[in-house]
């Protein structure tokens, strides 16, 4: 499989609840909520932060959609955006330089499955 040319890559970030495979031998799974992922141009993770207080929907309610935090300051006061910004600039990167904001895994019902396979 032939990878997505490189001009089309982005950075992007990914909240929510993570299950990924620590070891396959014997075979685990590891479940980690509240939980923000950031994924560089090459596709690769740059970082991972777990056990991010006040993420998860019961707690604040749901985001608002990423396009209105590029548009809107106010938003950027927003709790939710605050602690993934927090995040971002906390690992070197800046949100202006983030291209996509995927949310949606640990909504009570969705997580994010991503075939981790190694340490987290």
């Amino acid at each position: 499989m032939m990878s997505p040319p490189s001009s089309s890559l982005q950075k992007k970030v990914f909240v929510g609840t993570f299950i990924h495979t620590p070891t396959l031998s014997p075979p685990t799974l590891s479940v980690f909520e509240n939980t923000i992922v950031g994924v560089d141009e090459q596709g690769i993770i740059n970082f991972i932060e777990k056990d991010v207080e006040g993420l998860h929907v019961k707690d604040q309610g749901p985001e608002p959609p990423f396009d209105e935090y590029r548009k809107d300051k106010n938003i950027k006061n927003n709790a939710w955006f605050t602690r993934v910004r927090d995040a971002v600039e906390k690992n070197g990167w800046k949100m202006e330089d983030v291209e996509e904001l995927v949310s949606g895994g640990g909504n009570g019902v969705s997580w994010w499955f991503p075939g981790f396979v190694g340490e987290l």
